[in-house]
């Protein structure tokens, strides 16, 4: 069940595809770049070909919310956003370097908004985007996980000292 499949793009334009790997019994669910996943082309340094999926679909999901919350109303926004709410409002997701662009899809429009040249085309419609997309924050994740001394909730900091290492 990948929430974004065929949605997502990485820096380069290339489709994104969902893909897992299974560790320990642990599925770990991932997004990646499909010419470097059948190994067709060699990534450049700093390229974004792999995104964990839960972090993207998570960021994703709460920037439509949002959206759809100062655009709609709060009524309309409390409805779980899934599959098909997504589908049907959004046509792209970038994924960049520093942020990730979600351009939406237009509202759908009436017939009597349709523009009177007789061409079809509704009154104002530019394309299959709007003009400005829906921007996330969001940076690649480092390579190892930085490694910490997890403490009590009631220790402070200041309160530790470092263990000196022990000679054999």
């Amino acid at each position: 069940p990948a929430l974004l499949r065929g949605l997502l793009v990485d820096d380069a334009g290339h489709p994104m595809c969902p893909t897992h790997a299974t560790k320990n019994g642990v599925r770990y669910r991932y997004y990646v770049s499909q010419p470097y996943l059948w190994g067709i082309a060699t990534p450049p340094p700093g390229a974004i070909t792999r995104v964990t999926a839960a972090d993207i679909e998570a960021a994703v999901v709460m920037t439509l919310r949002a959206h759809l919350c100062s655009t709609l109303g709060s009524a309309r926004a409390k409805d779980p956003v899934d599959h098909n709410v997504i589908a049907s409002s959004v046509s792209r997701i970038e994924i960049c370097k520093n942020q990730s662009a979600v351009w939406l899809k237009p509202p759908p429009s009436d017939a009597t908004d349709v523009d009177r040249a007789g061409d079809g085309t509704p009154a104002g419609s530019t394309g299959d985007t709007n003009a400005t997309p829906l921007l996330i924050p969001w940076c690649k994740p480092p390579l190892r996980k930085a490694r910490e001394i997890l403490l009590p909730a009631s220790v402070s900091r200041k309160q530790v000292r470092p263990i000196k290492t022990e000679r054999k």
